[in-house]
């Protein structure tokens, strides 16, 4: 708690207030999203959600920066063939089989 300020002074260093606009937007986008998008992500290994986890990430930071909330819907690829693909695809916007 003003540590910042203890160690400014001490080093004679000329400070500027922060500038948080960008880190400002992006809470606003995260809060406030404008869209939505539902995304099915088909695989083989879906119920090992760690598996995909860097890729989920990535989808959910570029909804951040486009004010999307993604929404991800992890779908077994058998389910894809015993069920069939209008049934369990149909509803979605984006389908990605990695």
């Amino acid at each position: 708690q003003g540590l910042d300020e203890i160690v400014v002074e001490q080093l004679r260093l000329q400070a500027r207030p922060a500038n948080l606009s960008e880190w400002e937007a992006t809470v606003a986008a995260v809060r406030h999203p404008r869209d939505s998008v539902d995304i099915a992500i088909v695989g083989k290994y879906v119920e090992h959600k760690d598996a995909y986890k860097s890729l989920g990430e990535a989808l959910r930071h570029g909804g951040v920066r486009q004010a999307t909330r993604v929404n991800l819907h992890w779908i077994d690829s058998e389910r894809v063939e015993a069920e069939g693909a209008a049934a369990l695809l149909g509803e979605v916007d984006a389908i990605l089989v990695p």
